[in-house]
């Protein structure tokens, strides 16, 4: 196999891919190349949890918002969940918000946002709050809905003030 061209490799079928098969890397390309492995669990554990969209978390009390799930649902049916949400180290990062039960108040306090709302309440189940991390200038709203049965959604999305 020393001698086999890795375009002359006998491709991986879809679907296949285990943990613990291996990648091949040039380390240092462009100075003293080495050839090295990598495990396909250690290439995906470099990877943010918050890229991978299957880390959900319920919070059902005040506190504040984890930056290292994607989403994030709320739950007022017991109490209100009047939340903060930090600034991320991430530029790009993406931050969705879901209200599950507004029968007690729902909020969202961004620490560092681009314009001057800050503050985002939700007061009908379903509006979701779409963000994404510009660096030092803030969160910023990519898109704000709500589950809705008319084709105007213009009004759904969660209030904000400043």
């Amino acid at each position: 196999m020393a001698d086999k061209k890795i375009t002359a490799l006998t491709e991986l079928s879809s679907g296949s891919l285990a943990s613990t098969d291996l990648f091949h890397v040039v380390d240092d390309p462009s100075g003293t190349p080495i050839n090295k492995k990598i495990a396909v669990s250690s290439v995906f554990n470099a990877i943010p949890t918050f890229l991978g969209l299957n880390s959900t978390v319920t919070y059902t009390a005040n506190g504040a918002i984890a930056l290292t799930e994607a989403i994030s649902i709320l739950n007022a049916s017991g109490a209100s969940t009047v939340m903060t949400l930090a600034d991320s180290s991430t530029v790009g990062q993406h931050k969705q918000i879901v209200a599950l039960d507004v029968s007690n108040t729902v909020s969202v306090e961004l620490t560092t946002t681009i314009g001057t709302g800050h503050i985002y309440t939700f007061d009908e189940v379903g509006q979701t709050l779409t963000l994404v991390w510009t660096g030092s200038n803030g969160w910023a709203v990519f898109s704000g809905a709500q589950n809705t049965v008319s084709t105007d959604v213009s009004g759904n999305s969660p209030a904000v003030s400043t």
